[in-house]
């Protein structure tokens, strides 16, 4: 694999990290209000999601080149469970650092780890109500092509 390559590789994770967090700031706004009871501005929420995202995405691609990735496209492959549990504990120990009590003292990896989970747990709730919507949609669009 050339330098150029992984140059091109890194800017992708890193314009993919940017996208994301914009919509991941939001849900770590949200789990911080529902587990550290504080509030949390948007810029300083899309920081630190831009940061948990873009180290999940290396330690992915990482992963990928060491175990290889899954033929089969299973979302259940060695590599993205690696991605899982790496991004889970950077976000623990990310959020934990930079996240503040009321009284202005980082609220730590154990509950940091709670907000990466909460923010997980919104994320699949919203992913799945939207696969409901979209998934329903389709299957309503095809039955009237069939019967149309």
């Amino acid at each position: 694999m050339g330098i150029m390559a992984i140059l091109m590789g890194l800017v992708m994770a890193a314009v993919g990290a940017a996208i994301a967090a914009l919509i991941g700031a939001l849900f770590l706004m949200l789990a911080n209000k529902f587990v550290v009871k504080t509030s949390l501005g948007y810029g300083k929420a899309y920081k630190l999601t831009f940061v948990v995202y873009l180290v999940t995405m290396v330690i992915g691609a990482l992963a990928a080149v060491v175990v290889g990735v899954d033929a089969s496209g299973s979302m259940f492959g060695m590599s993205n469970i690696i991605s899982w549990v790496a991004g889970l504990a950077f976000g623990g120990w990310w959020y934990g650092n930079k996240l503040t009590t009321a009284d202005g003292t980082p609220i730590g990896f154990g509950q940091g780890v709670l907000v990466a989970l909460v923010i997980i747990a919104i994320s699949i709730v919203i992913g799945l109500v939207l696969t409901g919507i979209f998934g329903g949609a389709a299957m309503m669009g095809a039955d009237a092509m069939s019967t149309g």
